[in-house]
């Protein structure tokens, strides 16, 4: 709990007032469950109350592809972010898109549900551009992460996104108080108009 609110004075003193929490789903490595997170964050709520700091914290999902995600979703096991029951975060693998891939977001966008591909600057994406145009067909949309986004290889990619409307949230990738803080506001001034509006969402940042 202390690095938690160690985080969220960072997060705070940056800017951020609105945040999602978004810990890793990954079946056999970080098996996360919906149930686990919200009381994760309802502690996390009382503990940011009770020592006065003005941050509001949503629950969410950072969630590894799997063809038994759009399942898993339907029996409440995972969480779409937010808990809003609008977007889902999905991971995928940076080497490549796995078998199915297409099939499994397009059951999300039959189940209502925004399919949003985690930190897609890491993945194939950024030099597959036929790849793209089929992540766009299914109704897919990106989140990229901050701090690549100063890099030179890929902020040139990163901002042709954008500006395609592709990218719907931006995400600080904060793990600690260390080298990968839960800060945005320096991107903000690069990209505010991703998502239409700037509310951060730790993990992520977009509409809310």
């Amino acid at each position: 709990m202390a690095t938690s609110l160690a985080m969220a004075r960072m997060a705070v003193e940056s800017g951020t007032r609105h945040m999602v929490a978004t810990p890793h789903a990954i079946e056999g490595l970080f098996p996360t469950t919906r149930d686990q997170v919200l009381r994760a964050v309802d502690e996390l709520r009382q503990a940011l109350q009770e020592e006065g700091i003005p941050l509001e914290v949503f629950p969410g999902q950072e969630i590894a592809f799997s063809p038994d995600v759009p399942e898993r979703l339907a029996r409440h096991e995972l969480l779409t972010m937010g808990d809003w029951g609008r977007a889902v975060l999905m991971e995928m693998p940076s080497a490549g898109f796995p078998h199915r891939w297409q099939d499994v977001l397009f059951e999300l966008r039959t189940m209502d549900l925004l399919p949003v591909i985690a930190h897609a600057e890491r993945t194939v994406l950024v030099s597959d551009k036929h790849l793209l145009e089929q992540v766009r067909q299914v109704g897919a949309r990106l989140q990229v992460t901050a701090r690549p986004i100063h890099n030179g290889r890929t902020r040139h990619v990163v901002g042709e996104w954008v500006r395609a409307g592709d990218v719907v949230c931006i995400g600080s990738d904060g793990h600690g108080v260390g080298e990968r803080k839960p800060v945005l506001v320096e991107v903000e001034g690069l990209y505010g108009g991703v998502g239409g509006e700037w509310k951060s969402a730790g993990g992520t940042t977009g509409p809310v």
